[in-house]
C-alpha cells in the first residue's frame, strides 16, 4: 500500500511542480509591497489602496489573456458567491470579482479532475495492462495446442490437411471466443469437433484413403449415422469437455474479475463530482489569492476535510475493494498446477490423440454398423498408388511473445501488486493531501490558508466515511446517495468476491481428488462404451502426457493435468510428443516418466497395422 502512494506521491509533486514552474518569478514570500492580511486579520482589513499587481501577474499566468479581469486595486463585487458572499458582507473587499471566481471554479474542477486522475493511475495501469496481458497469454496458450493438434493429426493420423483444417480452425476459435466472453458452449464444441473428426478418421485410419474414395454424400452419411453406432470415441470427448468446461470456465471467471478491476478505477476516475465540492476546491486552492496570498498553500486538516467531503462517496467502495482483493487472491491459488489452463492446453493433443487411438483400436465395435447404413465407401481409380501428399498446413507454427511469459509469475505478481492495493480507497482523498509541494503538512502551523485567512485551521477533521461526511463536514454539504454508480460498483464488488469464494471453495474440493467423485456420477457405469474407459478409484491420477507437437513446452518438466490419466484400458499414459515431425524418438524423452518414444511409435504402427487389417479383412468379406 505504501508503495502504491509514493508512486501517487511522486506523480503529485510532477503535477504541482508543472502547475506552479511559471509562477516562480512573481512567487516571493510577502512583504510590504504585497496584500497580505497578517495572521490575525479578519476577511475584510485589506486597505483599499492596496495594489493588486502581485494578483494580476499570476492570474495572468495561470488564464493567459484575461488578466484585465483583475482589478487595479482592491474592491467589493455584491456577485461574489466563493471567496465571501458579496451580498451578505457588503464590506469585504478583495482583488477578485464574479468574473475571476467563474475562471477559478473552472480551473478548480480541472485541478480535481487531475489529481483524482494522477491518485487512480498507478492501479488504473496495474489492471488494465493485466487484463489484456492476460487475455493475450491465454489466447497464445490455445494457439499453441492448436498448433500441436494440427501437426499430430498431419504427423502421426496422417489426416489430409484439407480435410482437418476446419475442424481445427473451429473448435480452437470457439475456445478463444470463449476466453474472448462470447456465449460459447464448450460441450457442444467438443462435442462438434468429434462429429467433424469422425468421417476424417473413419475414411483415413479405418479405411485405405489411397483407393477409397471420399466423397461429401458420403461424408454426410457418416455424420449422420455417428450418433447410432458404438462411439467412435468412447468417452473422450465428453471428458475433454468436461475437464475444458471446468478450466475455461474458472479461467473466464477470474478474467471477468481483473475486468471489474478495470470497471471499477475507471469509474472513480470519471465520477461526477458535485459543484458543492467545487467551490470548495476553489476555495482551498485558489480565495488565498483574492487576498493577495499568491503563494500560500493550505492547511494540512483544512485540505482533508475538503477532499475527504469531495471524495465520500469514492471511500464506500473501500470496504468491497478489500473483499474482492482478497477474494483474488484466495482464488488466484485454484489456477496453477494441475488444474490450470497452461497444463490442460499443454496436454490437450494427447487426449484428442488418446480419442483417436480409442477408434482405431475399437473400431471393430462400429464399423459395420457404419457400413450398414452408408455402405462401403467406393473404390476411387483416378487415385494414384501413391497417395495424396499433405501440402502442409495453413495454421502458423510459432512462438508468440504472451507465450515466453512465465504464467505463474505474471499470476502471482499481479495479485501481490493488487494486495498492496487493499486500503487504496480508505485513503484514496487523503493521498491528495500528503504532498507538502500542495499544502502545509505542520497541523499546527500560523502560515497556511484556512479558507479564510492565513492562520491556524481550527475546525474538527471529519472521519472518512459516507455517513460521517454527510453530517459533520464543516466545508461543504455532502449529499448521500445522490447517484447509483458508486451504489452499483459496490453490489458488483460483493458479488464477486463472493462469487470467487464460493468458485474456490468449489476448486479446492475437486482438486482433493473429487474430481473422480465428479466423472463417476458423470459417466454411470451403463454408459455405451464405458467398459474400455472406465475409471476406478485406485488409477493413478499422477502421471502426465506431456504437451504434444509444435509449440515450446514451458512447463518445467512438470506432469500434466492428473485427471486428464482417465486410462481407457486400452493404452497407457502415451508420450506423444517423444515423436517428432519425421516420426524419430526424440532423446529428450528418455528423461520423462512413463512410455518412451519408440513403445509409442511401436503402438501407432501395431495400431495402424491392425486397424488396416481389419478394414481389409471387412472389405473382402462385404
Amino acid at each position: 500500500m505504501m508503495a502504491i502512494f509514493r508512486h501517487i506521491h511522486g506523480v503529485l509533486v510532477l503535477f504541482l511542480l508543472c502547475q506552479t514552474s511559471g509562477e516562480k518569478d512573481s512567487l516571493k514570500t510577502a512583504d510590504s509591497g504585497s496584500v497580505v492580511a497578517s495572521p490575525k486579520s479578519t476577511a475584510n482589513s485589506m486597505s483599499p489602496s492596496s495594489a493588486c499587481h502581485k494578483v494580476r501577474e499570476e492570474f495572468g499566468k495561470t488564464f493567459p489573456g484575461h488578466a484585465s479581469l483583475v482589478p487595479a486595486k482592491v474592491s467589493h463585487d455584491d456577485d461574489m458567491e466563493i471567496c465571501y458572499r458579496g451580498r451578505q458582507h457588503k464590506g469585504q473587499e478583495s482583488c477578485c470579482n464574479r468574473a475571476m471566481e467563474r475562471k477559478y471554479l473552472k480551473a478548480a474542477e480541472k485541478d480535481l479532475e487531475e489529481v483524482v486522475k494522477i491518485t487512480n493511475s498507478y492501479l488504473k495501469n496495474l489492471v488494465t495492462s493485466s487484463a489484456k496481458q492476460f487475455q493475450d497469454l491465454f489466447l497464445s496458450m490455445i494457439e499453441r495446442a492448436e498448433n500441436s493438434t494440427d501437426l499430430l493429426f498431419s504427423n502421426i493420423y496422417k489426416l489430409p490437411q484439407q480435410e482437418r483444417q476446419q475442424p481445427i480452425r473451429t473448435f480452437f476459435t470457439d475456445l478463444k471466443n470463449f476466453i474472448r466472453r462470447k456465449q460459447i458452449n464448450i460441450h457442444t464444441s467438443v462435442e462438434q469437433f468429434f462429429i467433424d473428426l469422425f468421417p476424417l478418421v473413419f475414411h483415413n485410419n479405418l479405411n485405405d484413403p489411397n483407393k477409397m474414395a471420399y466423397t461429401e454424400e458420403y461424408k454426410r452419411c457418416l455424420v449422420s449415422a455417428k450418433p447410432h453406432v458404438h462411439p467412435p470415441f468412447g468417452e473422450w470427448p465428453r471428458r475433454i469437455a468436461l475437464q475444458l468446461a471446468q478450466v475455461f470456465g474458472s479461467t473466464r471467471t477470474f478474467l471477468e474479475a481483473v475486468n471489474l478491476a478495470v470497471e471499477t478505477v475507471n469509474t472513480t476516475e470519471h465520477l461526477v463530482m458535485e459543484n458543492h465540492c467545487h467551490k470548495a476546491v476553489t476555495k482551498l486552492r485558489y480565495c488565498s489569492q483574492c487576498r493577495g496570498h499568491t503563494e500560500a498553500k493550505p492547511c494540512y486538516n483544512y485540505c482533508l476535510n475538503v477532499m475527504r467531503g469531495c471524495l465520500a462517496e469514492v471511500q464506500e467502495l473501500s470496504t468491497p475493494w478489500n473483499s474482492f482483493v482478497d477474494s483474488v487472491e484466495k482464488y488466484s491459488q485454484t489456477l496453477t498446477g494441475s488444474y490450470s489452463i497452461e497444463t490442460v492446453m499443454q496436454g490437450l493433443d494427447n487426449k484428442i490423440s488418446d480419442a483417436l487411438m480409442y477408434s482405431m483400436t475399437n473400431g471393430l465395435k462400429f464399423y459395420s454398423q457404419v457400413i450398414a447404413k452408408c455402405g462401403h465407401p467406393k473404390m476411387d481409380t483416378k487415385k494414384l498408388p501413391g497417395g495424396q501428399k499433405d501440402e502442409g498446413s495453413e495454421v502458423t507454427h510459432h512462438k508468440t511473445m504472451a507465450a515466453k511469459v512465465k504464467y505463474t509469475d505474471r499470476l502471482w505478481q499481479f495479485t501481490h501488486d493488487l494486495k498492496a492495493s487493499k486500503g487504496f480507497y480508505t485513503h484514496f482523498a487523503d493521498a491528495v493531501c500528503e504532498n507538502e509541494n500542495f499544502v502545509v503538512r505542520d497541523k499546527s502551523s500560523l502560515h497556511c490558508w484556512n479558507g479564510e485567512h492565513m492562520g491556524r485551521y481550527t475546525s474538527n477533521v471529519t472521519e472518512v466515511g459516507l455517513i460521517a461526511q454527510v453530517r459533520f463536514n464543516p466545508e461543504m454539504t455532502v449529499v448521500q446517495g445522490r447517484t447509483t454508480t458508486v451504489i452499483t460498483l459496490k453490489d458488483k464488488l460483493m458479488h464477486m468476491a463472493k462469487q470467487l469464494e464460493s468458485s474456490a471453495q468449489k476448486e479446492s474440493r475437486m482438486q482433493a481428488d473429487q474430481w473422480v467423485v465428479a466423472i463417476h456420477n458423470h459417466y454411470p457405469d451403463n454408459f455405451p462404451g464405458s467398459g474400455d474407459g472406465a475409471l476406478n478409484d485406485d488409477e493413478d491420477f499422477g502421471q502426465g502426457s506431456g504437451s504434444g507437437f509444435g509449440g515450446d513446452n514451458d512447463n518445467d518438466g512438470q506432469s500434466s493435468n492428473p485427471e486428464w490419466d482417465f486410462g481407457d484400458g486400452s493404452s497407457d499414459n502415451s508420450q506423444h510428443d517423444s515423436i517428432n515431425k519425421n516420426n524419430k524418438p526424440n532423446p529428450g524423452a528418455a528423461e520423462t516418466k512413463g512410455p518412451t518414444g519408440e513403445s509409442f511409435a511401436l503402438r501407432v504402427t501395431l495400431t495402424s497395422i491392425i486397424a488396416t487389417t481389419f478394414a481389409a479383412v471387412l472389405w473382402v468379406n462385404g
